[in-house]
């Protein structure tokens, strides 16, 4: 059994952020609970109202399948230090985020196609065709808004 306060789930939810920015993070309930504002509830009450709340916080990471694997959450549920905030900071570090770690990410250069700087190069070129056309048409227009505007000074005189 280990200690954890406010501001260690606040960090645990914010290195879980990092580290799976891909994925949905279960939601770390509120410091302050407006209802407990509002009423004049007890400050016992209230931290057993917050600790019940952190409580389902960590049983939905700890069921989840994959973040119930990863060291970050052993670190938050086994590290007896006094410091787990900078433990779980280095350990984010060190591990990096899901992306760089994912193993059908590490094969993703494999599912590239052989010619792709070929197939770049072409994408540029048409590219640069289609802006010069553009670019040519825009002239014209202008020079045909310039005409119309000469021949409807002219009628006008």
């Amino acid at each position: 059994s280990v200690y954890r306060r406010y501001s260690d789930f606040d960090i645990l939810h914010e290195v879980l952020l990092q580290r799976f920015a891909y994925r949905v993070v279960p939601a770390l309930p509120p410091k302050r609970m407006l209802k407990a504002v509002l009423t004049s509830v007890s400050e016992r009450e209230f931290i057993e109202g917050r600790r019940r709340a952190l409580g389902r916080f960590i049983n939905l990471v700890a069921r989840h399948p994959l973040f119930s694997e990863d060291e970050l959450v052993k670190t938050f549920l086994t590290f007896s230090g006094s410091d787990v905030q900078t433990k779980l900071r280095d350990t984010c570090k060190k591990l990096g985020d899901e992306f760089m770690t994912n193993r059908t990410a590490t094969l993703a250069k494999e599912y590239l196609p052989a010619d792709m700087q070929a197939q770049f190069a072409t994408s540029r070129e048409m590219i640069r065709n289609i802006h010069s056309s553009f670019q040519k048409l825009r002239d014209r227009a202008e020079k045909m808004a310039e005409r119309s505007k000469e021949n409807a000074t002219d009628l006008l005189m």
